[in-house]
């Protein structure tokens, strides 16, 4: 559980749910939008966990 604390969580799914709203409404549904908004969370974090270096961090 510390681990999962530990990521940018809010960052990532800031960005999602509001991709997720402009899908929804371009006509999408609703449950297809929250969908793509969890996973492009997911991948969110996970590329910033491939990305990040520890001996020198983004910020």
């Amino acid at each position: 559980m510390r681990k999962m604390a530990s990521y940018d969580w809010l960052s990532s799914g800031t960005g999602a749910v509001l991709c997720a709203g402009f899908f929804h409404w371009r006509g999408q549904s609703v449950g297809t939008a929250l969908g793509v908004a969890c996973v492009a969370t997911i991948a969110s974090v996970v590329i910033e966990e491939l990305l990040e270096d520890r001996d020198q961090p983004w910020v």
